[in-house]
């Protein structure tokens, strides 16, 4: 029995090392990833200086798919084993895929994005589509009135055009502009982008000349600066080595691809794939949820003896130095359906049974949805405490989610 138990005493030992060994290591490559690194470098006159290490986050657009929601959570690890030879597909959630371009976007260690669209895009025989964005709907009144199936509606206002689909044959007037005005704002912010990041003059003339024409070759793309280089190759690995002071690497860069391609704005001397940006950022998040969890519990434990208190201190862990008051912010995007109900539920819920949470807002930019879903949000938020409306043009749900709830208890214990 003795013995047992000092086995399972020395098991128990082992595994807790190895966990906190893990977390070190886990801890140790994460700071290194997104923590400014440096690298040896040498001027026009021969000296060494220091430079800091820049990376530029690889996007394969040529194969990688993009859903709005997996049928299965997490990546899988099949997709990314190259059995039949060929080059495997990346799926990711469109969300997923904007919320890393974001963090990359605001990380200063990230001062470039390459997108390869394959070698079919790099010839200068290729063509740029910028026709814009297309709407498709389907009307099935006819083939209903063909089976004397009628669908009642019970909807308020021309511009609830959801079930259209079923009541008409074709466009309404409401519904047709409706449909413009959705496609001509989301082309907008496209041009607005596009004309802002390449320091283009282009009037809305040109922009109609551009969307009227469809397709426009390679060629003239790069002519009018919609392009900066065509290559049959990527100039990526050069770009890349050049800036490691490789003078071979530059040297040939030039050669290949011409002196235009050698921008002095391109100081990448890494590469780091979508993908791997992408677990390093759910690691860094796994890493601070553990860290907040050891440092709260280390810190209940200081409140309980003035011993622990002293000794914990030495660590830098103080009594209640975590309990601050915070606002906690929930943003729901896009159409409500049973999948984003279920989320925002689990994030109320989490927020509700934090007691450091003295604040919600929850921001809502939703065209409607599911009734049923978003009432099941609207009874969630009923059971906070205090719950009061500011700044809404309409409520959740029956009265149409749109706008901003702002939700507090109260709102002088938000400081």
């Amino acid at each position: 029995m003795g013995g047992t138990l000092k086995f399972t005493g020395k098991a128990a030992g082992l595994l807790a090392f190895l966990n906190i060994a893990g977390y070190t290591y886990e801890n140790y490559t994460v700071h290194q990833f997104f923590n400014e690194q440096y690298t040896t470098d040498t001027d026009e006159d021969g000296n060494e200086v220091k430079k800091v290490v820049k990376k530029v986050l690889v996007v394969p657009f040529d194969n990688l798919k993009l859903v709005e929601e997996r049928s299965s959570g997490g990546f899988n690890a099949k997709s990314l084993m190259n059995r039949s030879g060929k080059q495997p597909t990346i799926t990711m959630e469109v969300k997923e895929f904007v919320d890393v371009i974001h963090k990359a976007a605001s990380d200063s260690n990230v001062c470039a994005l390459y997108a390869d669209f394959g070698e079919g895009m790099r010839y200068p025989r290729g063509y740029l589509d910028l026709s814009g964005v297309v709407f498709g709907h389907i009307f099935l009144r006819g083939m209903l009135d063909k089976y004397g199936i009628k669908a009642h509606v019970f909807k308020h206002g021309d511009f609830k055009n959801a079930p259209n689909s079923l009541t008409e044959r074709g466009y309404t007037k409401p519904h047709l502009e409706n449909v413009k005005s959705t496609a001509s704002s989301i082309n907008d912010t496209i041009r607005s982008c596009i004309q802002n990041s390449r320091s283009l003059n282009f009037d809305e003339v040109m922009w109609k000349s551009i969307s009227d024409y469809g397709q426009i070759t390679a060629m003239n793309a790069r002519e009018i600066g919609l392009v900066d280089s065509l290559t049959a190759v990527s100039p990526l690995n050069l770009m890349v080595n050049s800036n490691k002071n490789n003078k071979k690497a530059r040297s040939k860069l030039e050669d290949k691809f011409g002196p235009e391609i050698c921008a002095n704005n391109f100081n990448a001397s890494e590469k780091v794939s979508v993908i791997k940006y992408k677990r390093m950022v759910d690691k860094r998040a796994r890493l601070e949820r553990i860290h907040s969890a050891i440092h709260s519990k280390l810190s209940r434990l200081a409140e309980l003896s003035t011993a622990t208190s002293l000794l914990l201190s030495g660590f830098g862990i103080q009594p209640g130095g975590s309990s601050k008051e915070k606002i906690a912010v929930v943003t729901v995007n896009g159409g409500i359906d049973s999948s984003t109900s279920f989320k925002v539920i689990q994030a109320i819920q989490s927020i509700n049974d934090d007691k450091e949470v003295k604040c919600l807002v929850l921001r809502v930019d939703s065209g409607g949805g599911s009734v049923i879903s978003s009432e099941a949000i609207l009874e969630e938020l009923k059971m906070l405490d205090i719950v009061s409306c500011n700044n809404c043009s309409s409520w959740l749900c029956i009265k149409n989610l749109l706008s901003i709830l702002v939700l507090n208890v109260p709102m002088s214990n938000c400081a």
